[in-house]
């Protein structure tokens, strides 16, 4: 197998059938076709200092919940995270 066939990808699908988000291992080649054309949302690891931390997992996880209300608005009334960064109070307190 190639180097480039051992790269994986993650799906993030929302299934109202299950009500469950589902998160999916793909191989990254199987889906090239498929990303060329979609939405792109990049988050750039220097701009967070390459600090991949609890902060940076709550925003990311933020992101995602509100992309996938973009598509699936039914979930919109269950999200209640913010995308922005929480005061260094309320972080430090955790």
């Amino acid at each position: 197998m190639a180097p480039n066939d051992k790269q994986r990808s993650l799906v993030l699908t929302y299934s109202p059938d299950t009500d469950a988000i589902n998160i999916h291992s793909v191989s990254t080649n199987a889906i090239a076709a498929a990303t060329e054309n979609a939405l792109l949302a990049p988050v750039f690891l220097e701009e967070h200092g390459h600090a991949l931390n609890d902060e940076f997992a709550r925003r990311l996880g933020a992101g995602l919940l509100a992309m996938l209300a973009i598509s699936h608005p039914e979930i919109k009334a269950f999200i209640s995270t913010t995308v922005r960064p929480l005061p260094d109070d309320a972080s430090s307190s955790a």
